[in-house]
């Protein structure tokens, strides 16, 4: 179920986003002015993955520690957003380092709280001069997310770890053994289908 997302070190496709009249707003501190992600997304510790229609920028804070920065089109908007979001996340705590990830929810801005709230994202604390907008300091909470929190939550894990089961059980059963590796068990599948994912 997945959809297609790749990293990209092309600027070009992540300023179009950022510079979208819609996006800009709550991502440029001067939003009368285009911004160039080109030096961000050139920085090879940081990650920006693409999909149809956004992009999410994963600047390196420290070793296995990231701030999330998502950019969506309109048309992405909603369904789509979540789906792409998670699927991000998918990709950040399988093929890289990462075991925490973060994000800025400026004030205001309630599609990037509920945002982060759909993906169990942790609140940690406000920083009163968090964001910039129209030239000004806001306020912005912080929230976080762990690769734990991520393996309690993301919601394409059992499928996978059920996945795992089914073959194992198959490959078990042209060596004649007919019975289950042992019962069904959600919380184990969830882990498992971590596992298989990375």
């Amino acid at each position: 179920n997945q959809m297609m997302i790749e990293r990209t070190a092309d600027a070009a496709i992540v300023n179009a986003i950022a510079n979208h009249p819609d996006v800009r707003r709550w991502v440029s501190p001067e939003p009368e002015r285009d911004l160039d992600l080109g030096m961000a997304v050139a920085d090879p510790q940081n990650i920006a993955l693409a999909g149809e229609h956004g992009t999410m920028l994963f600047a390196f804070l420290q070793h296995g520690v990231y701030e999330a920065h998502t950019m969506v089109l309109p048309e992405g908007r909603g369904r789509w957003t979540l789906g792409f979001v998670q699927d991000c996340l998918t990709w950040m705590f399988c093929r890289t380092g990462a075991i925490e990830l973060m994000t800025r929810v400026p004030k205001g801005n309630l599609g990037a709280r509920a945002l982060a709230r759909a993906i169990h994202g942790v609140y940690c604390f406000t920083n009163p001069d968090g964001w910039v907008q129209n030239g000004k300091a806001i306020p912005a909470d912080i929230f976080s997310l762990t690769i734990h929190d991520w393996m309690r939550t993301a919601p394409e894990l059992p499928e996978r770890g059920q996945w795992f089961h089914k073959r194992l059980e198959d490959e078990f059963a042209k060596g004649g053994r007919r019975e289950p590796n042992h019962p069904d068990d959600a919380v184990h599948d969830r882990y498992v289908g971590a596992a298989m994912e990375m």
